[in-house]
């Protein structure tokens, strides 16, 4: 049954997830395309979406996994007797959701790939080859259709010749598929355009899904919808009041991200520009994610124009000019340092923070911000670097880089943050136990270890309200979670204990 838009009266094409009334519309606009908005008033935190994707499957080049569960495949594993792709076992290969499939994968004569094998490109075929498998059902077939390919733009790229191999052949030719080239290259550029990636579970192999409704709602970088995964069923939620008629927005790319790198991605993996108030900002809302210091007054250098890759970069200061190219190797090379830093060596990242910290960068650019957040984890977390075997110093730096990520969290993700949630939870405990360890030091009070307590008792209950609405299946709405009322717990009771204590102080005094 047809609906209409409670608010300029067109075709509602999309439904509280809660009560299924009409609450926002798509529009065309130049330039944009179609625009999704709301019909009425939308609180924080409110469900607007709760879809199962209308296909999932492995992502490009993935690692050999079983086509029915997508669970990792160890050598020794089983094969379909049928397609003789590898499997987890005869119930996966028996699946329903693998029949149709099935029947076409088995008429290529040639190998397979290998269970237990490097990620391998003959995985790519696999999703397009689901979605293909719609076309006998008319009503999603008809929402897949009007999603946005880019074809035209994506011809002679390298993506488009690897899906010419690994997809439009490999289908049309060994396994005969009744389908021209065509629409096999508009079914991958659907996939390349609107698939979301799906949360990997351990022991699981790299995943995507395409998500028709989701798929409607066009990209900020500063967006007011939080994005969630309950297994493969997407919870699309206000993060912030969006009031009726304002645009609903998503990510389609990290936050932490600088406008460089974003716009690199959305214009070579999704075909368009970015041009929200973050990306028309030379400074990233005052926060010089991606600036650097001038070499000759040690100023901030900033993108005279960044909407193009192109334009010159000026410093602040002395107003010296630097091309973009040689901000590019610049960050290439912090990059490749990064990448090679030792795995899980807090030295090496403290390190890298004292070479690069202050020049040719500064505390808030994104290659030290990103090593301060693998910082702020480690430190407490880490084999050898639990909450009792760090210096005062590292507890210390944890709570200032904590402090430091949850303010750019504020500007880059307002409202809702699971980023925000999670730094919370490691603030409280560089608080808390750096508060603890100066009393028993005695250098502190008893009145403020106690205002200590109740802060980081704040920072506790702030997290629990950010990550109330995740999902219980994953780490952050399950473990974390009850992780997060324990200690919130803990903190009145060790709070209440210290409070007694002064009373009886000042009575006995």
């Amino acid at each position: 049954m047809s609906s209409t838009c409670a608010r300029c009266g067109g075709p509602a094409q999309l439904r509280c997830a809660a009560c299924s009334v009409p609450y926002y519309c798509t529009r065309q606009r130049p330039g944009v395309g179609r625009f999704t908005v709301a019909a009425r008033n939308l609180a924080a935190g409110q469900l607007l979406l709760n879809e199962a994707p209308l296909a999932s499957g492995p992502q490009l080049e993935a690692e050999p996994q079983c086509l029915s569960c997508g669970r990792l495949l160890e050598a020794r594993a089983a094969a379909c007797a049928r397609c003789r792709w590898p499997m987890c076992g005869e119930s996966c290969a028996a699946s329903a959701a693998h029949a149709a499939e099935c029947a076409v994968l088995a008429r290529d004569a040639g190998d397979r790939p290998k269970a237990g094998s490097k990620p391998s490109a003959r995985y790519d075929c696999i999703l397009p080859l689901r979605l293909l498998l719609l076309r006998d059902q008319p009503r999603i077939w008809d929402k897949l259709t009007r999603l946005e390919t880019h074809v035209e733009q994506r011809r002679d790229t390298a993506i488009y010749r690897d899906n010419q191999c690994h997809v439009v052949d490999y289908l049309r030719q060994r396994c005969a598929v009744d389908a021209d080239e065509e629409l096999l290259h508009r079914l991958c550029g659907v996939l390349d355009v609107n698939a979301f990636s799906l949360r990997p579970k351990p022991g699981f192999g790299r995943r995507r899904g395409l998500f028709a409704r989701t798929s409607l709602l066009n990209h900020s970088c500063v967006s007011n919808t939080q994005l969630s995964l309950d297994g493969e069923v997407m919870q699309v939620r206000a993060s912030l009041p969006i009031l009726s008629g304002n645009e609903v927005t998503a990510a389609y790319i990290s936050a932490y991200d600088p406008t460089a790198r974003r716009h690199d991605f959305l214009r070579n993996g999704k075909y368009f520009q970015c041009g929200c108030e973050r990306c028309r900002d030379p400074s990233e809302l005052e926060t010089h994610f991606g600036s650097h210091r001038c070499g000759s007054c040690r100023e901030l250098v900033m993108s005279t124009d960044p909407l193009s890759p192109d334009a010159v970069w000026r410093c602040s200061g002395c107003g010296r000019e630097q091309p973009a190219s040689e901000v590019r190797q610049l960050n290439a090379r912090l990059q490749a340092e990064r990448q090679g830093l030792a795995e899980g060596s807090v030295q090496d990242l403290e390190d890298f923070i004292g070479r690069h910290g202050e020049f040719p960068l500064h505390p808030g650019n994104y290659h030290v911000v990103a090593v301060k957040q693998m910082l702020a984890q480690m430190y407490g977390n880490a084999p050898g670097h639990q909450l009792e075997q760090l210096s005062n110093g590292r507890l210390v730096a944890k709570e200032k880089f904590c402090r430091q990520m949850i303010a750019l969290t504020v500007v880059f993700e307002p409202g809702l943050s699971r980023m925000r949630g999670l730094l919370l939870l490691q603030l409280h405990h560089a608080v808390v136990t750096l508060a603890q360890r100066r009393f028993a030091e005695s250098k502190i009070s008893p009145t403020r270890l106690l205002e200590s307590l109740e802060e980081g008792g704040r920072f506790v209950a702030e997290a629990i309200s950010l990550l109330r609405h995740e999902p219980a299946s994953t780490p952050e709405g399950g473990a974390m979670m009850q992780m997060a009322r324990d200690t919130l717990q803990g903190c009145f009771e060790m709070a209440e204990l210290v409070r007694s204590s002064i009373g009886n102080f000042t009575a006995a005094g």
